[in-house]
């Protein structure tokens, strides 16, 4: 692994992770007093740019999700581009490390708590303790996947190598990647599933 590069399956430092608590969302605009809020309803022009508005957010030890290939963009040379140009992939996405002695605001992953540790849990990835990197014994929560606008600058200070505190080795890192894939690609039924007979 070279370690100048960021993996899918890196663990960082705490880093904020955002969430939408509502959709209809105050609106700060710029004027003459400062930055002034507004409802969505009195803006015409509203959500036409990038709109500045106030989340929550949890500072969490985060993981990476999306992959090297995405997140280096080997043909923008250190991930710079001219006037006009944008990436590919403009987006980085990491999602938070929960630990396990906080699973009381997540119903689901505290009465399958006992499958965590097997990785038999549709959408949960567990991670065992690991005291000497500063990781806790946590899960990652593929439905709450966060995302960060891609710059050169975020690349090298947010999700900078030298913060990572630990990395999934094989084969750990491709169960990830699997089970990543395997929340995202499933097909759902319904509980009513009956067979239809076929004349």
């Amino acid at each position: 692994m070279d370690p100048e590069k960021l993996y899918q399956g890196d663990i960082f430092e705490p880093f904020p992770c955002p969430y939408l608590q509502q959709t209809t969302n105050l609106l700060f605009r710029e004027s003459e007093q400062g930055l002034t809020t507004h409802r969505e309803e009195e803006l015409q022009d509203a959500w036409q740019g990038d709109e500045l508005i106030l989340v929550r957010a949890r500072k969490r030890k985060v993981i990476l999700i999306s992959q090297t290939c995405d997140i280096h963009e080997e043909n923008h040379r250190n991930l710079e581009l001219g006037r006009e140009e944008k990436y590919d992939y403009q987006f980085i996405l990491y999602a938070p490390l929960i630990p396990l002695d906080q699973l009381d605001e997540y119903p689901r992953l505290r009465r399958n708590r006992n499958e965590l540790s097997k990785q038999i849990l549709q959408g949960a990835f567990w991670l065992p303790e690991d005291s000497d990197k500063g990781v806790e014994e946590s899960v990652v929560y593929f439905p709450m996947i966060c995302s960060m606008v891609k710059r050169r600058d975020n690349r090298f200070l947010t999700f900078d190598p030298r913060r990572r505190l630990a990395s999934l080795k094989s084969p750990y890192r491709e169960a990830f990647a699997y089970k990543i894939g395997h929340m995202f690609s499933r097909v759902a039924l319904p509980s009513n599933f009956t067979f239809r007979q076929i004349a």
